[in-house]
């Protein structure tokens, strides 16, 4: 039917769903549609006996019936008719069908983190979450999770009590700005019926209100110091006061959270009684709302506490315990810990790439560099895998958020939250049969897991790449998707994916071309050095195909007129995809060095990953290029300063709580000597110790515990002859009790003699 003679009637209680089912038929045929007309109609009717939230919808291709017993009923029940309908130009034609619908788990929400880092939400106003969050119900969202004050991110401002302050005007300005949209959101999500949920870190204060007295470490304020927990306390009651409203108060255990002083060691010791008196003051602004907790960080003995707290009566002030990022324990593990009394909900992060929860196994390196935590994903096999983990032990979930450049991702968990049976291949068609049309819902649905599998493949052999980039762009112009950012957004993802392909294979060239020249050089080896070094930087240099470049800012722009949105990809085009920045500060002090200085430094250069005869190398970290490891995941660390290899800024790497990283070498000669090389290098994030112990059981140490380096060390050890004895090496990093898990960025195994 033409959508200027579409019927849409509505009860009172499906108002709102009738200005979502309008404002959609508008969108989709350019049209908006009548209330009277002459033929077509969809009707809106209160029906008993269904289910909270559920729906039955009924529609023989000319009249459509929804029908619902709530507000939130009408609204999945227009959602899922949409998601069926077929738009041909302004034509809106109803499908055939008959379903009565339910949801299978309660809670099915999303936490929106607004904070600075956070990609859109930040520099949203009111309309622009009222659109998303409408176009997210239309999914079957019926949760709100906010951010409403992450104050460790405001430096220079202190909004409130009697230290109030800001550095600059502009402070003030985009203080006040931030916080009209949060007090606006939480009005917003009451109006569209939304329980508003509250992400509040049990110790964070404003960081101007820190002193070193109350720093311990970390970005918190210590609760075991006085002036630390009053100035906690009173933060927090300044931001209770002010909610309009708060139905679920969730206090992380860390993440953001914590302090790593003896007087707050075990945390959880600290942390239960912080987060009650926190409870006590949210109830006395919001008697009903319900308080949960999370063991992000804690020890598995950490969490024995926690568990048996909540099997007595003391714990009865807690209403849900999350499991979140870093957790040590999975979801079977804590649901199994946990009273039966105490639900279980799932808070995983679906928005980051690495350095996360739910990493992309198997994630290429060189991809990671470009597009790091935030690109553009689309993992459909992916979130469904991780929803078939993670459900069976949780009442609900409410995922982690960064931003709309995850929206892929959230519409497959909010559908399989409302079935979990329903193929996610029919939930990618119809999300991009509701934003790129009936006509090539089919391609673009391949295309979208195809993207998937571009960043999980080697990037320089991966022949889909500038083939789906190609396709992307065509299908943009066909459609006139110019101005749609989810359109953009692939497009730009497969762009900036086929510029660093050709950046890759042209870096990697000018890399063994230096190396051709080096390995060849037996004299004059200070002026070979300074020839290769100018040819090499110059070559680094020139863009790789500098009509792409433009052609990807150019759709950056586009995207960037989307309030708050970074495309960050689109500034790492000139990450270097060879040991360029490591090669480079060594062959310039070659050129100068006295020759036999120059000649060590490039053997260095030629033979840094040679282990000699009977040796090993392992790049921890590079799938490629660790065979012999057995335990461990695989780490990519943010950045690192200019002149490491790449080999130092990837690792292999386990939780604390763990075996460690275990490599294992079963065809070593027992009568041989042997030595291990390792470089250890970590970041303030992943700051800790580390312990090397060999043998079967572990039973010969290496080294003791050590902190690790925030520069590269290279060390060096003999191994007892007893650790392999049988020809098979055993080598264990484990923690010496600091910091998340042990890390190994490169590991030589060298025969000596």
């Amino acid at each position: 039917m033409s959508s200027d003679t579409t019927f849409s009637f509505a009860p009172p209680l499906a108002a709102l769903a009738a200005e979502m089912l309008s404002a959609e038929i508008t969108r989709l045929t350019g049209i908006p549609p009548h209330r009277v007309g002459r033929r077509g109609r969809i009707t809106l009717e209160t029906a008993a006996g269904l289910p909270a939230e559920a729906y039955r919808l009924e529609s023989d291709g000319q009249t459509a019936r929804v029908l619902a017993g709530d507000a939130l009923g009408f609204v999945f029940g227009v959602g899922a008719l949409l998601a069926e309908c077929v738009v041909e130009g302004d034509i809106l034609h109803l499908p055939r069908v008959a379903t009565t619908s339910a949801p299978q788990t309660p809670i099915r929400g999303m936490w929106m983190a607004s904070h600075r880092q956070s990609n859109s939400y930040f520099a949203w106003g009111i309309g622009d979450w009222e659109r998303y969050l409408r176009s997210l119900m239309l999914w079957g969202m019926n949760v709100l999770g906010a951010y409403p004050a992450h104050m460790a991110t405001w430096r220079g401002v202190v909004p409130w009590g009697p230290q109030r302050g800001f550095a600059s005007p502009q402070h003030e300005r985009e203080w006040e700005r931030f916080w009209q949209a949060e007090v606006d959101l939480c009005h917003l999500a009451r109006r569209l019926g939304l329980p508003y949920y509250a992400w509040v870190p049990p110790n964070d204060i404003w960081p101007d209100q820190l002193t070193p007295d109350i720093y311990k470490g970390g970005d918190n304020a210590c609760p075991s110091t006085e002036l630390g927990r009053r100035l906690i306390l009173q933060n927090r009651e300044e931001l209770f006061r002010r909610l309009p409203h708060v139905d679920v108060l969730f206090v992380p255990s860390h993440d953001n959270g914590g302090c790593p002083c003896p007087q707050c060691t075990p945390w959880v010791n600290v942390y239960l009684p912080l987060v009650r008196e926190q409870a006590e003051i949210c109830r006395r602004y919001h008697p009903q709302a319900k308080v949960w907790l999370s063991t992000q960080h804690l020890s598995r003995a950490e969490n024995e506490v926690l568990f048996q707290y909540l099997r007595r009566d003391e714990g009865s002030w807690v209403d849900g315990v999350v499991f979140g990022p870093w957790s040590i324990a999975d979801a079977e593990e804590l649901r199994r810990g946990l009273p039966e009394h105490i639900p279980l909900i799932n808070y995983p992060d679906i928005t980051h790439a690495l350095r996360c929860q739910n990493p992309i196994r198997g994630l290429d390196y060189f991809t990671s560099k470009v597009f790091e935590r935030d690109g553009p994903t689309t993992r459909p096999r992916d979130i469904e895998r991780i929803w078939r983990r993670m459900s069976p032990y949780a009442v609900g979930s409410v995922p982690y958020s960064e931003g709309i450049h995850d929206d892929l991702n959230k519409v497959i968990w909010l559908q399989l939250g409302w079935d979990g049976q329903r193929p996610v291949r029919e939930v990618v068609e119809r999300y991009c049969r509701r934003w790129f049309g009936h006509a090539h819902e089919k391609e673009w649905a391949d295309l979208l897991y195809a993207l998937e599998e571009d960043w999980m493949q080697p990037l320089e052999g991966n022949q889909h790449i500038p083939q789906a980039a190609a396709q992307v762009q065509a299908l943009v112009e066909e459609q006139g998707r110019a101005a749609d950012w989810r359109a953009q957004m692939f497009l730009v993802r497969t762009l900036v994916q086929e510029y660093a392909q050709k950046k890759l294979r042209r870096d990697q060239m000018l890399e063994q071309e230096a190396m051709e020249s080096l390995a060849v050089a037996t004299s004059r080896v200070r002026r070979v050095a300074g020839a290769v070094a100018a040819r090499l930087e110059a070559g680094m240099a020139l863009p790789v195909d500098q009509s792409l470049r433009d052609r990807i800012m150019q759709v950056v722009g586009r995207l960037q007129q989307e309030p708050g949105m970074r495309i960050e990809s689109a500034g790492r085009l000139d990450f270097p995809m060879n040991e360029s920045a490591w090669i480079l500060p060594r062959l310039r002090a070659a050129a100068s060095a006295k020759p036999a200085e120059a000649r060590r430094l490039i053997d260095e250069i030629l033979h840094w990953d040679d282990p000699g005869p009977g040796g090993h190398y392992e790049d921890g970290g590079n799938p490629a290029r660790e065979p012999h490891l057995v335990l461990g995941e695989d780490y990519v660390m943010e950045s690192m300063g200019p002149d490491l290899r790449h080999s130092q800024t990837r690792m292999a790497y386990n939780f604390a709580d763990t075996p460690g990283v275990i490599f294992e070498f079963p065809d070593l000669d027992p009568t041989a000597r042997y030595r291990v090389r390792v470089t250890y290098v970590t970041t303030g994030r992943m700051a800790g110790d580390i312990r090397l112990l060999a043998g079967p059981e572990g039973q010969h140490e290496i080294h003791g515990p050590m902190d690790m380096p925030r520069q590269p060390q290279f060390l060096e050890w003999p191994i007892p002859r007893e650790a392999y004895a049988n020809g098979r090496l055993r080598l264990q990093f484990v923690t010496g009790g600091k910091g998340r898990g042990p890390l190994v960025p490169e590991l030589w195994l060298i025969r000596e003699g």
